[in-house]
């Protein structure tokens, strides 16, 4: 049997992974031999395979108290991410919220282990109306901050002349494995709103709390 290296490479990494996320071999009989193939893939497609600490994660916007509330929900202490070059995609988003535009803009995807086909978590923004319901945990921070299953959100005001005005800012973390606690969760999207909230000029105005976010009484 005789051994053929073939690298399938991609454009680009979904957060679903990919066709060719993982090595293959598979034999291909070929007449009376078979050849052994292999499909392989380029180091810089991987989320930051080598792995990222919790502080650095998502360009940085993960402050002590909320690196550590990741590292107890995913019980790891590095990571993978996307987009790759964190700091300009943040950069990105930000223009993109400041413009107003319609839909959810996902700050970064965080993968633990590094090398996961799938993020472990997500964090994301967008612009919604002030319609909540009275479900989950509540927190004191910003104008409504709950915690469900797998989601953890908070909305806070963010006022600017270019900005809709009937509409506030929502943060979005979405989990889709890992443990950890309420105040946790609550601990990362805060940190990540009070960095976007700075971004977009209205932190003062947010309501978004420093450190980790307090439960409202039940």
């Amino acid at each position: 049997m005789k051994r053929m290296d073939i690298c399938l490479t991609r454009n680009a990494r979904s957060d679903g992974g990919g066709l060719f996320s993982r090595m293959a071999l598979r034999p291909i009989f070929i007449g009376a031999g078979a050849l052994l193939v292999a499909s392989c893939h380029s180091p810089a497609e991987e989320p930051g395979i080598s792995g990222v600490a919790a502080e650095e994660i998502c360009g940085g916007i993960l402050s002590a108290d909320a690196a550590t509330a990741l590292e107890d929900l995913s019980g790891m202490t590095q990571f993978g991410e996307l987009p790759e070059d964190p700091a300009t995609e943040l950069s990105n988003s930000i223009a993109r919220l400041r413009s107003a535009e319609p839909g959810e803009e996902k700050i970064c995807s965080v993968y633990a282990p590094p090398d996961s086909d799938l993020p472990s978590v997500t964090i994301s923004f967008e612009w919604v109306l002030p319609n909540f319901s009275g479900d989950g945990r509540r927190y004191d921070t910003g104008m409504n901050a709950t915690v469900l299953p797998n989601t953890a959100i908070i909305a806070f005001r963010c006022e600017g002349e270019d900005y809709p005005s009937e509409k506030v800012m929502l943060g979005r973390l979405s989990i889709r494995s890992g443990a950890g606690t309420s105040e946790g969760q609550m601990a990362i999207v805060n940190s990540a709103s009070r960095a976007v909230a700075e971004e977009l000029g209205c932190l003062d105005e947010s309501g978004l709390v420093e450190g980790v976010p307090q439960p409202l009484g039940d």
